[in-house]
């Protein structure tokens, strides 16, 4: 089973007037282990820079699901917090990663997927923009 983890990786990279910058990028990986994990960064900069790069941190990333898809460059990912009322009358806490293009478009694909709950009706707590940069799902051969 494969699970997420957020790392984050410093490059330098070349800006349109020729001159460089440093980056940092927050991305979040679906791997079995942090070795696949690391493994997934060192292909996924490759096709994104000639440059050395510096794996800054790589760290589990504890979110309870994911929802939205990346339709584009403008995609943004945004955390949300949200409670519900269980059968047992529990408290039952839930953090999603939602790609959308807004905030308000994140409300609304949370919605969207609350609808699915029918009598849990959860509210929504918190809805945080993240730097998230991109979600790159685990290769077909892992499981």
């Amino acid at each position: 089973m494969t699970s997420r983890f957020l790392a984050k990786v410093l490059y330098t990279a070349r800006r349109h007037d020729g001159a460089f910058e440093r980056k940092v990028e927050q991305l979040v990986f679906e791997a079995l282990t942090y070795t696949d994990c690391e493994a997934m960064i060192y292909k996924y900069m490759e096709s994104v820079t000639r440059a050395k790069f510096t794996i800054m941190k790589i760290d589990r990333f504890q979110v309870d699901s994911m929802v939205g898809e990346m339709v584009g460059y403008c995609d943004k990912f945004f955390v949300v917090k949200q409670e519900f009322m269980s059968i047992d009358d529990v408290i039952i806490k839930e953090k999603v990663l939602v790609i959308a293009q807004s905030m308000d478009a994140a409300k609304s694909i949370l919605i969207e997927k609350n609808d699915r709950w029918n009598n849990a009706h959860p509210e929504i707590k918190s809805i945080v923009e993240t730097k998230i940069t991109d979600y790159i799902h685990a290769e077909p051969n892992q499981n």
